[in-house]
């Protein structure tokens, strides 16, 4: 295992099926003779590199008519979201893959970040008496992050509907902050440099880890809300994309830019072609 520890990579296998209430990968990367070099039945890819906006194509499962045939299809293209954890010389090692998950386990997440991603819309859009209903139970995100009632109901006496805006910003940065801060660190590392020559200090860079597919996920959100008022609208879903960079250190994307995904680009073209 210890080839795999190499964080900012997410292992997917090539199969996975649903063995009664779990999705699980056909093939244990734990259990192979070789786990140092897997690539017949699993492949990896950079989260933060390569879905920059995975946490709206993973939200977006939440109105699929067929929860368990969309989350098997989702783990097919990223890969589990939950993490595989071990225990080496007393302390904990965080995997970057995940061989098996409860479905309920799948739909909780997924609808926490729905309610995340729908609160937030709600902000964007000045939508006062949405970020309201949200943040009284109707739609609770998170009950970690449980809302006194009294105090909001103050909130919107004295401040009105601009007081419940900043009410559900709060709420939303809360909610996100916690599983970044939980999940993913930065650390720093000298880029690949020529070893017979002196170091170059130039070379030495900020990267983040992640513990879960989820902590990718809510470190791209984390990067969508601070972000600002960089926002655009996909045409297709209308769900918010940032127009700035996928991550600190990424090229910047094309304010012209009109989709979240090529899903919605290619609905949005298969829409326009019936009409």
């Amino acid at each position: 295992m210890q080839g795999l520890t190499e964080l900012g990579n997410w292992y997917v296998c090539n199969e996975y099926q649903i063995r009664g209430d779990k999705i699980v990968a056909r093939y244990k990367l734990s259990a192979l003779e070789d786990p140092l070099r897997p690539e017949d039945v699993w492949w990896y890819y950079s989260p933060l590199r390569d879905a920059p906006d995975l946490i709206l194509t993973f939200a977006r499962l939440y109105k699929e008519k067929s929860f368990e045939r969309a989350a098997l299809a989702f783990s097919h293209k990223y890969g589990l979201p939950n993490s595989t954890v071990a225990v080496v010389g007393g302390k904990e090692i965080a995997y970057p893959f995940a061989e098996e998950i409860e479905v309920s386990d799948f739909w909780d997440e997924v609808e926490k970040a729905h309610r995340v991603l729908a609160l937030y819309e709600a902000v964007i859009n000045r939508d006062a008496e949405t970020v309201k209903q949200s943040l009284l139970g109707r739609y609770m995100v998170d009950k970690a992050f449980e809302i006194d009632h009294e105090a909001l109901s103050l909130v919107e006496e004295l401040q009105g509907p601009n007081g419940i805006l900043h009410a559900g910003l709060d709420y939303v940065i809360d909610a996100v902050q916690d599983v970044v801060q939980r999940t993913c660190r930065q650390r720093i590392r000298a880029a690949p440099q020529n070893r017979m020559q002196p170091p170059d200090l130039s070379n030495i860079e900020t990267v983040w880890d992640f513990d879960s597919l989820y902590g990718a996920m809510y470190l791209e959100m984390w990067w969508l809300i601070i972000s600002g008022n960089n926002i655009g609208r996909c045409e297709f879903c209308d769900s918010p994309i940032s127009l700035g960079r996928s991550h600190p250190d990424a090229r910047k994307r094309r304010h012209d830019r009109r989709f979240c995904n090529d899903a919605c680009r290619q609905a949005h073209h298969r829409s326009k072609k019936r009409v």
